[in-house]
């Protein structure tokens, strides 16, 4: 009960506040009703542009996420022991710390004197401008929320039989085959729910955003931001806040009848003629004569191997490289979710003011003193314990 009213208290109070009209900058709101608020976000150019970037982001962090996510979670589902361990623990641990300290490390690899701006210096290449900027946005909601679409789609590979990908390669299939036409489509309400997961909270992301685009890169939460804190137009913060709310809404329910409510017709349909549909013979004809050719296709191969029996040792080391590029690959992720953490602490101990690393100035714990030498600096944090522990 408690929670219901927590939770839905506010967007009680928001949805009437979006539909009254205020004087901007004073914070007044007037006893009157209008339709202004959404009329001028909807059909005003630069708001659709703001709308526009926010979508864009998201959207490009969630494919980013799909395409660095992809490889680990396949990694997870197949690892066992401690390798499982390992990646499960690299997983969740950027998920057990702060955000704002995950978007600062960003900040500092990414920077003008980050690290891959100084590899670029020392291999002869022009330095490139990530941050501020939307393609530092879009690295950092990818390093953010990657965590969260790895784990949704190893979930749904860990509960994929092995034998079917056995039996796969016993009609002929390739291992990319196998994985192209059996644990790809099986693992698609993973990638489905999890890419949802990251763009959703890409979308109504404020942090990550406010940092790495420096304030110069407006998107929806930092237009919800300026509007009510700067500007003091508290209905139109709230009428953007409504469309974000029902852009998530949307993209939820499209995706639960998408899942849900298809293969519930079709089993009610099944049920209720005691027989598939022609649609559904001709698709099982197709799929039996598909695999009817790649068998054929299969030995065909196998006959012809034959003849490669020489090349089989290239072939080994072209095989042998590929793997270690793969695995080459996933260590590059590993490091890439785990490195913002590192830098951030190292950084915390360079005696130069400047956002740099490796950091100049040599050691020094004078940020740690000034931390401590401020009571107003240990009252926020014995304020931020509190709130922890009234959350719990």
């Amino acid at each position: 009960m408690i929670l219901g009213i927590g939770f839905l208290a506010p967007l009680v109070l928001l949805f009437p506040l979006s539909w009254r009209q205020s004087v901007p900058g004073s914070g007044l709101i007037l006893d009157q009703w209008t339709t202004a608020n959404y009329t001028r976000l909807l059909f005003d150019a630069y708001y659709f542009k703001i709308f526009w970037r926010t979508f864009t982001i998201a959207l490009y962090a969630t494919l980013l996420s799909l395409a660095l996510g992809y490889p680990i979670a396949m990694a997870i589902a197949r690892s066992k022991g401690r390798a499982k361990v390992f990646l499960l623990a690299v997983v969740l641990t950027p998920l057990l710390t702060n955000v704002v300290a995950r978007t600062l490390g960003l900040m500092i690899l990414l920077g003008r004197h980050g690290p891959i701006n100084n590899l670029l210096v020392q291999l002869g290449l022009p330095p490139l401008t990530l941050v501020p900027g939307v393609p530092g946005i879009v690295i950092g909601l990818t390093q953010v929320f990657m965590p969260f679409l790895i784990l949704s789609v190893s979930s749904v590979l860990e509960n994929i039989d092995p034998a079917l990908v056995e039996a796969a390669r016993s009609l002929g299939c390739t291992r990319f085959g196998a994985f192209r036409r059996v644990v790809l489509p099986l693992s698609v309400p993973g990638i489905v729910g999890g890419s949802l997961f990251v763009f959703l909270l890409s979308f109504s992301a404020f942090v990550t955003p406010q940092l790495l685009g420096g304030g110069m890169v407006v998107v929806m939460t930092t237009l919800i931001r300026q509007q009510a804190m700067v500007l003091l137009n508290w209905p139109f913060a709230s009428a953007v806040a409504i469309v974000l709310l029902l852009v998530s809404i949307v993209l939820v329910g499209t995706y639960t009848r998408a899942l849900g409510g298809a293969e519930r017709r079709e089993s009610t349909r099944v049920a209720a003629s005691g027989k598939i549909s022609s649609w559904g013979r001709a698709v099982q004809g197709l799929r039996s004569a598909s695999y009817d050719l790649a068998a054929s296709l299969g030995r065909a191969w196998a006959r012809f191997a034959r003849y490669l029996r020489p090349m089989g040792q290239a072939l080994g080391r072209l095989r042998f490289m590929v793997r270690a590029g793969g695995w080459g690959g996933k260590a590059l992720i590993i490091a890439f979710i785990l490195a913002p953490l590192p830098i951030v602490i190292v950084s915390s101990f360079s005696g130069s003011s400047l956002i740099m690393f490796p950091p100049r100035g040599g050691f020094s714990v004078r940020w740690y003193v000034g931390l401590l030498s401020r009571p107003e600096y240990i009252r926020s944090v014995f304020i931020s314990l509190q709130i922890a522990a009234l959350s719990v």
